[in-house]
């Protein structure tokens, strides 16, 4: 519950309301757990329960755990050592792992929308799909006079000379290209002398509309990589580059002028930029509250930080496991595990995996007191060791009905 409700100080808002939302439902079912299950245990269910649950199969499964508590407490180091040894690569891996903003590189390549994508690349610039957008909004106004259409071209020259961009649409230019890349005398020429002087073309790059008339023009950025990829972020960052030189050059005509981009784009820049930094405060935040709680709990600091190891070293076992599985089963069609990913895997495993390492350690504490160390700590492995794998089996179930089936021909 303290887990995820630190996803609150959040500043997306999946982040920001799923976390508390769950906290609220891993309330009630802690109440309910405390309530009710009881009240239920009490009656002539109850008794049917426990008449069922006392048979071979307890006495079966407590001999496997006696031999692997016998197994353990001979060879620790030997475990300890051959354990880490398997998960530090996978942890490197997992801490390294690609995450992706790709909303059609996660569909299957047989979707008609990927497909559609797919053809679309095939005749026309990959940008063609979502350009990026840049507004200039300027007191001077008179953008859509002959003068405007110059202050609008010496905005494009630098725009369209980076490399990554392959046009640049304008009222300057309204199709991208210059008025003596083409013939006058083809229809593309001629297309673009009308385009040029349309007024359809001013209302659609100038605004016309109350107080922003004349003050605010858009361009259309046609990038050379596809809108959803990393690389077409980083176009974004480029361009915010130029455009604030002109924005803080006291000698440029668009001096103090508010630039903003939008698009594809820009708004999964923004959203990459965002998440990232929730992810980094809620890890820490998660990882602190658990701290807290586990101390209060255990009040033993030493052993605290170890079970906070524990987890944040399954969790980038995790992240490395999962990206070398997606990677086998996709192959080529493989770019990355979804952003989302990273953030909810971690809040579950160091909230959920510290449950269990509190209900261990809480009763190796217990068991020590009365038998001794060793003894103790063999006591402990054999008699929780079923439940807390029960109740592994019960999650992991629960969320492979997560898993999707595609079945062809739907």
């Amino acid at each position: 519950i303290v887990g995820l409700a630190m996803m609150g100080f959040a500043e997306f808002g999946k982040f920001t309301y799923s976390g508390p939302a769950i906290a609220i439902c891993l309330a009630i079912t802690l109440l309910a757990c405390l309530t009710l299950v009881p009240a239920l245990l009490s009656t002539r269910l109850g008794t049917a329960v426990a008449d069922h649950s006392s048979g071979t199969s307890a006495t079966r499964w407590q001999n496997v755990w006696e031999r692997l508590a016998d197994f353990i407490l001979r060879q620790p180091r030997r475990i300890l050592l051959i354990s880490f040894a398997i998960a530090a690569p996978l942890a490197f891996y997992g801490y390294t792992v690609d995450v992706t903003y790709d909303l059609l590189g996660e569909l299957s390549p047989s979707r008609v929308s990927r497909q559609g994508t797919a053809l679309l690349r095939r005749h026309f610039p990959e940008g063609e799909i979502g350009p990026l957008v840049v507004l200039a909004h300027t007191a001077q106004g008179d953008l859509d006079t002959k003068e405007g259409q110059f202050r609008i071209a010496e905005l494009v020259k630098p725009l369209d000379d980076l490399p990554e961009i392959a046009q640049v649409r304008s009222l300057y230019r309204p199709t991208g290209k210059a008025p003596g890349a083409v013939s006058v005398f083809s229809a593309e020429g001629i297309q673009l002398l009308a385009a040029q002087g349309s007024p359809l073309t001013k209302a659609a790059f100038v605004s016309q509309e109350g107080p922003f008339a004349g003050r605010v023009t858009r361009l259309f950025l046609i990038p050379r990589t596809a809108p959803f990829s990393q690389e077409a972020m980083q176009v974004c960052d480029r361009v915010e580059e130029v455009l604030h030189q002109f924005s803080s050059d006291p000698e440029s005509p668009w001096h103090g002028t508010q630039f903003e981009l939008a698009g594809t784009s820009a708004g999964l820049r923004d959203l990459r930029n965002v998440t990232v930094a929730d992810r980094r405060l809620i890890q820490v935040l998660v990882a602190g509250a658990v701290f807290l709680v586990i101390l209060i709990l255990l009040k033993r600091p030493v052993v605290c930080v170890y079970l906070i190891f524990t987890v944040l070293l399954s969790y980038f076992v995790t992240m490395g496991i999962a990206g070398l599985v997606f990677e086998t089963l996709r192959g080529s069609a493989y770019v990355g595990l979804d952003w989302k990913v990273p953030l909810f895997l971690f809040v579950i495993l160091v909230a959920v995996g510290q449950d269990y390492n509190i209900y261990l350690v809480s009763r190796v504490l217990e068991e020590q007191a009365r038998s001794g160390l060793r003894a103790g700590l063999r006591k402990d492995i054999i008699q929780p060791g079923g439940i807390l794998t029960r109740c592994g089996v019960i999650m992991a179930g629960t969320f492979m009905s997560l898993a999707p089936v595609e079945l062809h021909g739907q």
